[in-house]
């Protein structure tokens, strides 16, 4: 049985779709596993709220609200919430069709990300197309599998840049920063202040790891929540600037047409119309 990688280009050549073989929502309490298992399915375990330790074969990771650990095909792991802790989880088992392959995840039993709840909406949205359990949610599904893939595979990628020195941990904090504030008016001198280092000195290191300026990921990250709005929410077009940081609605627009291709207006109504259609079928 070959080994390939959910992170790895080659896996979009083989004739294979992902499935899920299990999948629900769970709040445990002072839980502790009699025994370690294992999959024969990649397993995503979530953290929504509370705290848990994972024993992966001898490691112990630690996990509290919006980490998210993904456990390799066939390795031993152990659930642990100690005594007078509520840890709610969602957890999502899935193996590939095609039996002539695996899911590795290159050379480790697992990988950890801190989640900013982009990946929690698409588990969320797998877990109800799968309780309907109807044929023609099928192309939903996958649609929501490679939305999936296409994040993991970011997060991956950013996981990779940024290590464990103490300029990487300059820039991670940045990112955190950025993440919990995006909404709000937000200056690089504000980011460079709560990392506690020079504001040029910061700029560069986060170019270079990020091959992005600060300003830039800022705008690519307000684009993403505010295309979820459209897509999700009924906030009024309008309205949706106030919600990303952008206190101009006329730079707003001018900033999502540059992005997208198309105003927030008929962002908007190509989604209506992609789900009503795919409702009528």
């Amino acid at each position: 049985m070959s080994n390939v990688s959910i992170f790895d280009p080659q896996l979009v050549n083989l004739d294979t779709k992902p499935v899920a073989t299990a999948y629900y929502f769970k709040t445990w309490n002072g839980f502790a596993m009699s025994y370690a298992h294992a999959h024969n399915a990649v397993e995503i375990m979530y953290v929504l709220s509370g705290s848990c330790r994972v024993y992966v074969n001898s490691a112990v990771k630690n996990l509290s609200r919006n980490d998210m650990i993904i456990i390799e095909t066939g390795v031993s792991h152990r659930l642990i919430v100690d005594k007078g802790i509520n840890c709610r989880m969602l957890n999502i088992e899935f193996r590939f069709r095609n039996p002539q392959h695996n899911v590795r995840l290159h050379d480790a039993d697992c990988i950890i990300f801190k989640d900013h709840e982009e990946i929690l909406y698409i588990l969320k949205d797998l877990v109800l197309e799968h309780q309907h359990d109807m044929m023609k949610s099928e192309e939903a599904k996958q649609v929501l599998f490679r939305y999936l893939f296409l994040k993991l595979s970011r997060y991956w990628t950013d996981n990779r840049s940024v290590g464990n020195d103490a300029v990487s941990g300059y820039v991670k904090k940045a990112l955190e920063f950025i993440h919990n504030n995006y909404d709000r008016q937000l200056k690089v001198s504000d980011i460079a202040d709560h990392v506690n280092i020079n504001l040029n000195y910061l700029q560069r290191i986060f170019k270079k790891q990020m091959t992005d300026t600060i300003i830039g990921y800022l705008t690519y990250l307000r684009i993403e929540k505010a295309k979820l709005l459209l897509n999700n929410t009924d906030i009024p077009v309008t309205d949706i600037s106030a919600y990303i940081g952008i206190s101009s609605r006329q730079y707003f627009s001018f900033l999502f047409s540059k992005y997208c291709g198309m105003s927030p207006s008929e962002f908007r109504k190509k989604s209506e119309y992609l789900t009503s259609s795919v409702e009528d079928e």
